[in-house]
């Protein structure tokens, strides 16, 4: 049977029929079954039924559509996924029939499992879906129920989750990494740790014949990694070059210098798989990977230096994302003054 309770109460019935799907929404269970008997009738006979487009369908095809050109394509892929996989009873909704409600149930559903930023940015891709099935689509009826209801507010929800050196986290994970089955996985995780670039950074913009390698007056190998349209804080795109230290150097040389192509061949599904095994087997508790430029940040300001200097390696366009690690540098230099 295709009829689903919703968590409205109302019931929601879809009949998938050559590529083609046909949705209701009704109040009551007998008038939802009867409307399912009679189209499948009408279907059998050949009669014209207009198809109608749920929030799946309009999710599948803007996944298609336009995800696919984005340069964060991989990211909101894997959001939508999730959407369509995790959550049926809303992507089964069609869009004439989506109401404020259904946004607010799933923003409060979410909210207790996942951060706000997350919410926001999964209810950004719904208010998009349904912006361009109004607009570029021309579905009738449909209306951006999204603007309607508040977005979770993104205050005081930076995280600074650091390596925790009592619970020898750092150690821990190194161990891992250190023994997985591809050596990229820890080449990868040292980077980011000596470099705070981001992951998308350092599996996608990384090529071996974009790195400078350098002797120092005092012959110490150091280096500098050119790394092209990369994600700035402000939300758009710049280039930039990234000092590489002795230690992100030797990490490189470990892992085995090449002159030209990409240096990890990892994708973005691949790695997550990877990165959640090993946090799994280190057990790091509400760690996540992007934790690391945090750490290497914090690292950055405990070597002592300056704001500016911080943001020319971390690609911090904006001088107020770096605001947070100040104090901690404040904190460290008062322990230092006689």
């Amino acid at each position: 049977m295709s009829v689903t309770k919703l968590s409205s109460g109302n019931y929601r019935v879809q009949i998938r029929r050559e590529g083609q799907s046909y949705s209701k929404t009704f109040t009551r269970k007998t008038d939802a079954t009867r409307w399912e008997r009679e189209t499948r009738i009408k279907l059998e006979n050949g009669e014209l039924i207009s198809a109608a487009m749920t929030l799946a369908d309009a999710l599948n095809k803007y996944l298609k559509l336009n995800t696919i050109h984005k340069k964060g394509r991989s990211q909101e892929t894997s959001r939508i996924n999730c959407l369509l996989r995790d959550h049926p009873a809303l992507c089964n909704i069609d869009l004439t029939d989506l109401i404020p409600k259904d946004m607010t149930d799933y923003r409060d559903l979410r909210l207790q499992t996942v951060g706000a930023n997350s919410v926001r940015l999964e209810l950004g891709i719904i208010s998009s879906v349904l912006n361009e099935a109004k607009k570029e689509w021309h579905v009738p009826n449909v209306e951006n129920v999204v603007l309607s209801i508040k977005r979770p507010s993104s205050k005081g929800t930076e995280r600074n989750r650091r390596l925790e050196a009592d619970l020898c986290e750092e150690e821990r994970l190194f161990d891992v990494v250190s023994k997985h089955q591809n050596p990229a996985m820890r080449t990868i995780i040292e980077l980011a740790i000596f470099t705070a670039m981001r992951q998308s950074e350092i599996l996608h913009k990384m090529h071996w014949e974009n790195i400078s390698l350098f002797d120092d007056d005092e012959g110490i190998k150091r280096g500098v990694v050119y790394i092209a349209d990369t994600k700035s804080s402000d939300g758009s795109t710049r280039s930039r070059n990234v000092p590489l230290s002795p230690a992100a150097v030797a990490s490189l040389e470990r892992y085995g210098i090449k002159k030209r192509g990409k240096i990890f061949n990892y994708t973005s599904s691949g790695f997550r798989c990877s990165w959640r095994e090993a946090k799994k087997k280190a057990v790091l508790h509400d760690f996540h990977f992007h934790d690391l430029r945090h750490e290497a940040v914090s690292r950055l300001f405990e070597q002592g230096l300056m704001v500016m200097d911080v943001a020319s390696i971390s690609g911090h366009s904006s001088f107020a994302m770096l605001k947070r690690y100040t104090h901690q540098n404040a904190v460290g230099l008062a322990k230092k003054l006689k």
